[in-house]
């Protein structure tokens, strides 16, 4: 779950950039694509699993936005 939430964080940057980064946090986390595709596909299969997935993804936004607010505040 932590890959995916990093994954989605390097998503947000421009594309020229996007490759390497999502390559480098593969290789951080010591796992490839296709492992992170299954472990994706596996949430999918659980509808329950996959709201709790999405609801802990929106609260971890949620939060960095916020930390990011307070911080540009301060």
């Amino acid at each position: 779950m932590m890959i995916i939430q990093e994954e989605n964080r390097v998503l947000r940057e421009d594309s020229t950039t996007l490759q390497p980064k999502i390559d480098s946090l593969y290789h951080h986390y010591n796992i490839s694509e296709s492992q992170v595709e299954t472990s994706v596909q596996d949430y999918k299969k659980d509808l329950t699993k996959w709201k709790e997935f999405n609801t802990k993804i929106m609260k971890r936004l949620e939060y960095l936005q916020q930390k990011e607010l307070i911080k540009q505040h301060q």
